[in-house]
C-alpha cells in the first residue's frame, strides 16, 4: 500500500489472476506485523483492509500455487484496491508481473540413521550478492514430524562461499492406528521447506533512494 495524507477508514484489496493455472489464496492472507490483524474474507479474491492511519503502510502476504511451477517464471495479476477516507472514495488499479525465479539455491542431503532421516539443508544465494537469512523452517505433516537439530544463527548472512546449513530430524509420527486408504495419501505428503531472506542490498538502494526523496 501506498502511503497517503489521509486515514483509510474502509477499503477492499481485489485480486485477480491472470497467469494460468494460478490459485491466490486470498483467505489465508497475512501480515508480517504482529500489530496488523487482518480478517479473512469469504469471498474469494478479496480481502478486506484494516484502518490504516495517514503515512502508514501494510504489507500483505498472500499464498499462492500454480500449476506451471516449473515452468513459469513470472506471475501476472490484476490488482485493485478500493478505500474511502474523509475526502472520498478512491480506487487505485495495478497490474504487475511477479518474477517467481528464488534468490537462493537449496540442495538437500538425507542420511537414513535407524527409524528416522536425518536431513541437511544447504543454502546459499544464486548470485555473488549476499543474502541475509531471517529464518527457516522445515514443517512436518500430519504423519511425519520434523524436529530441529543444528540452531540457526539469528539473521545469518551467507554467501555463495559461505552457505547456511539448516538440520532438521525426519520422523513418522506416532499415531494409533491408520487405514489403508489414509496411509497410502498421507505417505505421499511432502514437507515443506521455508526460508524466508532479504536481500540487503536492494534494501540499502531502496533505504538511499527513501533518504534522497526526503532530503
Amino acid at each position: 500500500m501506498f502511503p497517503g495524507d489521509s486515514d483509510v477508514s474502509s477499503g477492499t484489496v481485489t485480486l485477480k489472476s491472470v497467469t494460468a493455472g494460478l490459485r491466490l489464496y486470498t483467505a489465508r492472507a497475512s501480515s508480517p506485523h504482529p500489530t496488523t490483524e487482518i480478517i479473512s474474507s469469504t469471498t474469494p479474491g478479496k480481502i478486506p483492509l484494516p484502518v490504516l492511519h495517514a503515512a502508514s503502510t501494510l504489507i500483505l502476504h498472500i499464498p499462492y500455487s500454480s500449476d506451471q511451477s516449473t515452468t513459469t517464471t513470472t506471475l501476472a495479476i490484476n490488482l485493485f484496491v478500493n478505500y474511502t477516507t474523509s475526502a472520498g472514495a478512491f480506487t487505485f488499479r495495478l497490474f504487475p508481473k511477479i518474477t517467481t525465479v528464488a534468490a537462493l539455491d537449496v540442495s538437500v542431503q538425507d542420511t537414513i540413521k535407524q527409524d528416522a532421516i536425518w536431513s541437511k539443508f544447504w543454502i546459499k544465494p544464486i548470485t555473488e550478492r549476499p543474502i541475509q537469512i531471517c529464518g527457516v523452517e522445515l514443517r512436518g505433516t500430519e504423519r511425519h514430524d520434523a524436529t530441529a537439530v543444528l540452531g540457526q544463527q539469528a539473521m545469518a548472512l551467507v554467501s555463495a562461499r559461505h552457505p547456511l546449513c539448516a538440520a532438521y530430524r525426519v520422523s513418522v509420527r506416532a499415531q494409533a492406528s491408520i487405514s489403508d486408504s489414509d496411509s497410502e495419501t498421507r505417505r505421499s505428503e511432502a514437507l515443506n521447506f521455508q526460508v524466508e531472506y532479504r536481500d540487503i542490498v536492494e534494501d540499502a538502494i531502496t533505504e538511499k533512494v527513501n533518504k534522497c526523496g526526503t532530503s
